[in-house]
């Protein structure tokens, strides 16, 4: 199973400016300017190290890229969790699955601030070609007694709205200092037409530099984008009921 793709910044970066400061307003890609008044999935984001744990018939440990050494007791730790839940890997995924985590904990970025000890939170999982979705995660979560990155509601939940969320900043629900940021997925799974999966990140260091746009500036570049959005609701609609 591959690595963990990369996860897109929504806006592209002044490459020539101190810092490398977001150039808000200029999407990364269509899609994200296109998607951003409909609703997301809204996660806070973890600093730390992207694990994997893959399920074939036989339970292995990965780094994201493969080539970097996981940490001994975070690795000892993935032992504990998952080498005494064969069974359960055998009745919920009897084709094989992929894990996604990411681990945390002292000496892993700075995760000395969620917890006392290195441990790893749920963040994704794949079967064969397949994202699940969040209620399935969750069941795996619950399957398997496993942390779960946890879903974050701010307006209704658009792009937009997460944006203004990190910029102005918010507590981490896993304690009383300021969350890294969002990891942003619609509600719907989608690919560009490239086939990248559309998924961003949200970081609040990125809103730490520069001058920050307004909403309302925000909303008036994405409004010929939200226009042709209803109009292909409509026309969706329209479709469907004819049938």
């Amino acid at each position: 199973m591959p690595e963990y793709h990369k996860i897109q910044t929504m806006f592209k970066r002044n490459m020539e400016a101190p810092g490398r400061p977001l150039i808000e307003g200029a999407w990364t890609w269509g899609e994200f300017e296109y998607l951003a008044l409909n609703r997301w999935q809204l996660t806070e984001k973890v600093a730390g190290m992207n694990i994997r744990v893959e399920w074939d018939g036989r339970i292995q440990f990965f780094e994201k890229t493969g080539k970097a050494q996981i940490p001994a007791p975070l690795y000892a730790r993935l032992m504990d969790r998952f080498y005494p839940q064969i069974l359960t890997f055998e009745r919920r995924f009897p084709t094989g699955a992929t894990l996604y985590f990411e681990g945390y904990g002292p000496g892993i970025e700075n995760g000395g601030k969620y917890r006392s000890d290195q441990d790893i939170v749920l963040l994704d999982a794949r079967v064969g070609k397949w994202w699940l979705r969040r209620s399935s995660l969750e069941d795996v979560a619950d399957r398997f007694g496993l942390p779960i990155v946890p879903i974050i509601h701010t307006g209704n939940d658009t792009l937009l709205d997460a944006i203004e969320l990190v910029k102005n900043g918010f507590q981490s629900r896993w304690g009383a200092f300021e969350a890294e940021g969002l990891v942003a997925k619609p509600k719907m799974e989608l690919r560009t037409r490239g086939g990248a999966r559309i998924i961003t990140k949200i970081k609040a260091q990125d809103f730490r530099i520069g001058t920050p746009i307004s909403r309302k500036e925000a909303l008036e570049i994405s409004e010929k984008t939200l226009e042709d959005a209803e109009r292909s609701r409509s026309t969706l609609f329209r479709v469907k009921s004819e049938f």
